[in-house]
């Protein structure tokens, strides 16, 4: 691997209806896709894990 090249993975998420309906709003409010809005909420995530803002 050369560079700044990224392996990415792909995984699937199944969630209820209701739920998928709030997030494909929510990421419609920030111009994102259901998945990108996803990604950014899990990026956001693990930022607040390595600052140690939320414990489990």
């Amino acid at each position: 691997m050369m560079g700044n090249e990224k392996i990415k993975k792909r995984i699937c998420v199944i969630i209820p209806q209701k739920e998928h309906e709030r997030l494909s709003r929510m990421a419609g409010e920030t111009g994102r896709t259901a998945a990108g809005y996803l990604r950014w909420l899990l990026n956001r995530h693990f930022r607040e894990l390595d600052k140690g803002g939320q414990e489990e």
